[in-house]
């Protein structure tokens, strides 16, 4: 198996195939050899050897990935071997695993106002919310160029902002980032509901992808944190149950102070998860809003049969080491 260790022999392999690929290069477009290669390339709409190599490696590891559970072959990636630790650098693959849950009672509404907007009114929205009563959350997610991955959730406090930066691990989407991010903002209002009636809760985000998925917890991508964002709704109305809970769409690259504030901040905890007040995202964060006797309830079918309802593991990328998280409203 092709792997990217820049050994004598696995690199002279890689640039024996390149080289006949700049030949069908120079054939196709009919260049001559001064040509540089990049051109030569571009034009002939071919890849790099070493690409090609990485992703047919890539795609191997995937179709391990993707086989039952009791086939030897889908424990490979990642295992204590020197090829299984290979592996996981052509995946991208970070560890973090998110099953299915299989609700008894069928999916569920998510008890609040959801606004996707067109981006002029929008953006008109978002400039005048910090004006206005209540409490005004603002969220980012982010991935780097190395993979790393994390939010960021803040709120004005007095004339500073204050707010909470998460570093989620290595190889997750940024998708990711944004609905845990929301899941986050949710449950900073929840402790904030605490000491404070704020009447009207407003969440913005960028990420409409993740607005419309925390819409419904049905089985896919992102339904752990679907399921959480139910979990927080509902402590926080039976903490204040006349509350208004607003999740609203904010464009980006606006200058909207607190969506500006928010996408820094989240780039920060993505590239330097060491950095101060930044928190890391663990197992017992990943799984503990997730324990409901509706999740791991028997599913019924038709033909009356029982399925086990699933449960959601999550590995955290190491260090396993967490900073103390503060208490909502602190500085």
């Amino acid at each position: 198996m092709w792997d990217d260790r820049k050994g004598a022999r696995v690199k002279n392999r890689c640039d024996e195939l390149q080289k006949l690929e700049n030949q069908m290069g120079r054939a196709i477009t009919g260049d001559f050899r001064t040509t540089n290669l990049g051109v030569v390339m571009a034009e002939s709409e071919l890849r790099p050897a070493e690409n090609v190599l990485n992703n047919k490696s890539r795609r191997h590891v995937l179709r391990l990935l993707s086989l039952p559970k009791g086939n030897q072959a889908k424990s490979l990636p990642g295992g204590n071997t020197p090829m299984g630790q290979r592996m996981v650098n052509f995946s991208q693959y970070s560890g973090w695993m998110e099953e299915i849950y299989l609700p008894e009672d069928g999916p569920t509404e998510l008890e609040a106002s959801v606004t996707i907007a067109d981006v002029e009114w929008a953006e008109q929205e978002a400039r005048r919310a910090d004006g206005q009563p209540g409490l005004t959350l603002w969220m980012a997610g982010s991935r780097d160029e190395n993979g790393g991955t994390g939010y960021a959730v803040v709120w004005r406090k007095r004339r500073k902002w204050a707010g909470r930066k998460v570093h989620m691990g290595y190889y997750r989407e940024a998708y990711n980032a944004e609905c845990a991010a929301i899941v986050r903002a949710l449950a900073v209002a929840v402790g904030q509901a605490k000491r404070n009636n704020f009447g009207r809760v407003r969440i913005f985000t960028n990420a409409q992808a993740a607005i419309t998925r925390l819409t419904n917890d049905e089985p896919g991508p992102g339904q752990t944190h679907a399921i959480q964002a139910r979990q927080a709704i509902e402590i926080l109305r039976k903490q204040e149950p006349a509350v208004e809970i607003e999740i609203l769409f904010c464009p980006a690259h606006k200058g909207i102070p607190g969506n500006e504030v928010a996408d820094e901040w989240a780039k920060l905890a993505a590239s330097e998860p060491d950095d101060h007040d930044v928190e890391w995202l663990t197992f017992a964060d990943a799984t503990r809003a997730t324990q409901r006797a509706t999740s791991l309830a028997h599913l019924r079918r038709s033909d009356g049969k029982e399925v086990a309802g699933s449960t959601v593991m999550v590995r955290a990328q190491e260090p396993e080491q967490r900073l103390r998280a503060p208490e909502e409203g602190e500085t």
